[in-house]
């Protein structure tokens, strides 16, 4: 298997029609992009960049080819990990014992006005973690597709949504990655998931209407299907 890296006019990919199927190509996008208007590759097709091992559906990665040609306004939302970063500790001394006491009276400060808001994150982060992981095993067929990290939710007619991008298995059993769009009306919490390729599509239909799916895809920074 080979790995999907970064795209460019430059690269060419292999296709594979359908599982079981003999490997085609190289490609370039262009020809792939020619190829899929015509339709000649089904939603069955995967691609795989030239020199990687990363196996991804056709379809989706000739939409990012275009949207990324389009320009920064279609880019994908920016992603970020929910996981605090852990901060490196250093012990580098003091110059003076008044500098000590000086760092330690403003440390001690700091950690009581902002030690419960840290908590307060760290949980908050941890449930979002819970309510993924919860929706993976009950609903999505990889049960072991591993979370890899969510955007910062925006708010649309009184529902808050992210993106979620979770790291699984394809038909080849080769790792993909694929975004998600929850929903819930709280912040902290995500009721439900669809894949961003089905939310792009209906998403105009439903409750939110067209209005409110091209606010949610504006926010997001991801294009709406015509």
């Amino acid at each position: 298997m080979r790995k999907m890296a970064s795209m460019n006019s430059l690269s060419t990919y292999w296709l594979c029609r359908s599982p079981g199927m003999e490997t085609e190509g190289p490609f370039t996008i262009g020809q792939l992009r020619r190829m899929h208007s015509a339709g000649t590759i089904t939603a069955d097709a995967q691609i795989c960049r030239h020199g990687d091992d990363e196996w991804m559906e056709a379809s989706y990665m000739i939409e990012a080819a275009d949207e990324m040609s389009a320009g920064a306004a279609m880019a994908p939302a920016q992603v970020v990990y929910v996981t605090p970063r852990k901060s490196r500790a250093g012990t580098y001394g003091c110059l003076t014992a008044v500098g000590c006491v000086v760092i330690l009276l403003v440390a001690l400060r700091l950690l009581d006005n902002g030690g419960s808001s840290m908590n307060d994150s760290v949980n908050q982060a941890n449930d979002l973690q819970l309510d993924v992981k919860r929706w993976v095993r009950t609903e999505l067929a990889d049960k072991d597709a591993e979370l890899m990290g969510m955007s910062e939710p925006v708010l649309v007619k009184g529902q808050y949504y992210r993106i979620i991008r979770l790291r699984g298995k394809n038909a080849f059993a080769g790792p993909v990655v694929n975004d998600f769009v929850s929903s819930s009306s709280n912040a902290g919490s995500i009721a439900w998931m669809q894949s961003l390729k089905e939310f792009r599509t209906t998403a105009k239909y439903g409750s939110l209407g067209a209005d409110g799916a091209a606010q949610v895809a504006g926010l997001l920074k991801f294009g709406l299907d015509p």
